[in-house]
């Protein structure tokens, strides 16, 4: 018998601690340092002793943003096939979809006490209380509902209030980091005094280190070496994370519950460097198909489950903990609820650090319907459709500068204006300067006769004189486009050789069209295990906001009269007399919006 499965054995699962960070990059914890040369000037010890002791996953992808990403975790399912491919806004009418049963359900079949602390975003503004954590599975719930707030005041970006215990508001002026820790470690203290017998898992989602950029005082003192305000803001935000992982994890050790513990840790998308974080040596951020905005820090700690201390290089997607830990809590032995999983079970794999066990070949990374933008890997190759999103902003560490000096008085301006609003109210959300920045650029462009200025930040010099060939492929028609994803260009393919160009440095699309057909085939016989599912993609409440909304997507920006998109054939049933959606009178468009409505009244 494997000294690495008593904890079954003995009658006991393991209790299973997951914590989740917010827009962390790939180069923003000091243990990743050691992957791909990924330089940090930001330490985190609590973090690189944990993964010292961890299985480190090399080639782990999240979603682009953090609903879908928190979507496919709780249901084991690609994140389109959850129905949430973009953030849901703090006034969302819609969320996670009823019908799924979602990982705090399926353990709690399995006798698991079951608590959420810190960030949700998956449904649950006022009026629509079945998508709140507490009526899916989570036997107690302390923290917010939306996508971000204000550290101390606990108001989003829509001037709502968003601190919840269990479906009740609640006021606390701490810093949401240091309240989020003192919470976890206060419902691991009150389950060891009343349920000692029962497992537990623990999902600790906190908010950081995603802006607003104010960070604890206390942690900011350890960032004075980092020039770069947004840069040093954003460190201290990361060592308030670091501090109350290891106070979290002390106290499991406190109690004795330590090595009884499985405990997994990873970003839920890649750094957003206009908020700080870094995605060195990838090239893109949060919200792109680009490696920066995907492929994320992770690792699992098996503790008596299993081995650790190396890095294991097999693929990964968020969709496998879902089945993953259920394996691992079970000793192999749980019958999942739900058969149409798209995760796939990697504890035989992680455990033996053996790739040829996995039973993960492929992955769709991301496919989004209205975006328009889709990514799928296979082995060395990676394939990106439509629109992949800005590879823009930092590649290395910056100076006093956000933007390197090659991006020239263009560059400057656009720095100077964002920095300047942001100081003048350091509360509001760096998501909301960048929209003000991006209608600058918009103006400069107009009235300046400067091209168009995507990209603020510049390759660094080991990669700016390489061939950074980013045109579109051939115009491959395989009949695919209709039949997966309707919404694809078929011009805009790019395909890049993971193993020799994680850079993505040169688009060998035009060069390999039989390669492109492969992975084309290969990601309709992929999508075609689970299906499409529309209602989280409802996006906005019928208590939007009048007039002008703004419409986030993965990769753009679009304003909408909300009044002009009335889509009179079902208006009770879409965004309460609203539709969302790119306004370009598109036949396809209203077949989908039609889809859409049908979906709505069946389920």
């Amino acid at each position: 018998m494997s000294v690495f499965n008593l904890p079954c054995c003995l009658g006991k699962e393991p209790n299973v601690l997951f914590i989740l960070a917010d827009d962390l990059g790939s180069a923003d914890v000091s243990y990743n340092s050691e992957l791909r040369n990924a330089k940090t000037l930001i330490r985190t010890p609590g973090l690189d002793e944990l993964a010292s002791e961890s299985v480190r996953l090399s080639q782990f992808y999240a979603a682009p943003a953090c609903t879908p990403t928190r979507a496919s975790l709780m249901t084991g399912r690609y994140q389109h096939q959850a129905g949430l491919v973009f953030p849901l806004p703090p006034w969302a009418s819609t969320g996670l979809n009823l019908s799924h049963t979602i990982l705090p359900q399926e353990l709690k079949t399995r006798g698991y006490s079951t608590y959420l602390v810190g960030k949700w975003h998956l449904g649950g503004s006022v009026g629509f209380e079945e998508y709140m954590p507490h009526k899916r599975g989570f036997d107690e719930y302390f923290g917010a509902h939306s996508g971000e707030f204000d550290y101390y005041t606990k108001k989003t970006s829509a001037d709502s209030f968003d601190l919840w215990r269990n479906g009740v508001q609640e006021f606390d002026p701490l810093h949401a980091t240091l309240l989020w820790t003192r919470e976890a470690n206060g419902v691991v203290d009150r389950h060891m005094e009343t349920k000692e017998e029962t497992p537990f898992f623990l999902y600790l989602a906190y908010t950081a280190p995603h802006d607003p950029l104010t960070s604890h005082p206390d942690h900011l003192a350890e960032c004075a070496h980092i020039k770069n305000w947004r840069r040093r803001e954003y460190c201290g935000l990361v060592k308030g994370l670091d501090e109350g992982v290891m106070n979290v994890t002390s106290n499991l050790k406190r109690h004795g519950i330590f090595e009884d513990t499985i405990i997994i840790f990873m970003s839920d998308n890649g750094g957003m460097p206009a908020g700080g974080g870094l995605n060195y040596p990838f090239k893109g951020r949060k919200g792109s198909m680009w490696e920066g905005g995907i492929h994320v820090p992770a690792f699992i700690r098996l503790g008596n489950t299993g081995p650790g201390g190396y890095w294991y290089d097999g693929l990964m997607h968020v969709s496998d903990w879902y089945p993953t830990i259920m394996s691992l809590v079970s000793d192999g032995t749980h019958k999942l609820q739900s058969a149409d999983l798209s995760g796939v079970d990697l504890s035989a794999a992680l455990k033996a650090d053996d790739v040829s066990l996995s039973k993960r070949e492929v992955a769709i990374l991301h496919h989004d319907y209205f975006g328009n933008c889709s990514a799928f890997i296979k082995g060395r190759w990676k394939l990106v459709l439509g629109r992949p999103g800005e590879q823009d902003w930092w590649y290395a560490e910056a100076d006093e500068h956000m933007v390197n000096a090659d991006a020239g008085a263009v560059g400057r301006i656009f720095e100077f204006a964002a920095d300047l609003l942001q100081k003048m109210d350091p509360g509001k959300p760096v998501l909301q300067w960048m929209l003000i920045h991006n209608g600058m650029q918009m103006l400069l462009d107009a009235f300046s006769g400067l091209p168009k200025y995507n990209n603020l930040g510049v390759f660094p010099p080991t990669i700016r004189d390489t061939n950074m060939d980013n045109s579109t492929g051939p115009a491959i028609k395989y009949g695919w486009a209709a039949a997966v994803h309707p919404s694809v260009d078929p011009e805009q393919v790019f395909l890049y050789d993971m193993k020799d160009d994680y850079l993505e440095a040169k688009n060998l699309a035009a060069e390999k069209p039989e390669i492109v057909a492969e992975l084309l085939r290969d990601f309709e016989r992929e999508n075609s295990k689970g299906s499409l599912q529309y209602s989280g993609n409802h996006m906005f409440a019928a208590n939007m906001p009048k007039g002008l909304l703004i419409a986030m997507f993965p990769v753009r920006c679009e304003l909408f009269d909300n009044q002009s998109l009335r889509h009179e054939a079902a208006p009770e049933i879409l965004f309460g007399g609203a539709v969302i959606a790119p306004a370009t009178g598109d036949q396809r468009l209203q077949h989908i919006l039609q889809d859409i409505i049908q979906t709505s009244r069946g389920g």
